[in-house]
């Protein structure tokens, strides 16, 4: 098991594992002591003719010194439930950015779909063709600029219709003209 120690910055061992014999401990926690700074650091202890690995640190504004001792039996066991929560982990951050990548592409498409659809109605001569221009990504200003070319399109024909209403006015006048003489 894990077993948990607290060293008081006056260097005497507050709490500390009672699973251990503190005439066992005391050595060790002299070493831990003598290796203590203000990061996480650890190492190998002999306490009792057993072999521990500990991990501490010591806080710098108070002097305490926190720390776990675990056998090394069970060091390993830790590292690898450790490595294996930590795989799961990527592994569900993975699956979610994957997820969210899916669902933005899929909209991405399904616009840039139903706005090719606009632009082929406009192309063959349909000026009322939906075009969405509510969203306010890429696809949303292509779809504006989209909508502002077919308007301007719309527009430039509609003027070509009357010169051509027109133009056929003064063709049919003249025709008119030309079967008097």
């Amino acid at each position: 098991s894990n077993y948990l120690f607290a060293i008081g910055p006056d260097e005497n061992l507050a709490s500390y594992p009672k699973a251990i014999s503190w005439d066992h401990f005391r050595p060790a926690a002299r070493d831990v002591i003598a290796k203590a700074g203000g990061d996480f650091k650890e190492a190998q202890l002999r306490i009792g003719g057993k072999s521990y690995w500990a991990i501490f640190r010591k806080s710098l504004p108070t002097g305490w010194i926190i720390g776990c001792v675990v056998p090394d039996s069970r060091r390993t066991a830790l590292a690898t439930d450790v490595a294996i929560r930590v795989c799961l982990s990527v592994l569900a951050l993975g699956a979610i950015v994957l997820a969210a990548f899916a669902w933005v592409s899929f909209a991405m498409f399904r616009r840039m779909t139903h706005l090719s659809r606009a632009v082929s109605k406009i192309a063959s001569g349909n000026f009322d063709a939906v075009i969405d221009e509510t969203h306010v990504d890429e696809t949303g200003t292509l779809a504006k600029q989209v909508a502002g070319m077919r308007d301007a399109v719309r527009r430039r024909v509609e003027n070509l219709d009357k010169e051509l209403a027109t133009l056929q006015s003064h063709v049919d006048v003249l025709r008119s003209n030309e079967a008097k003489y």
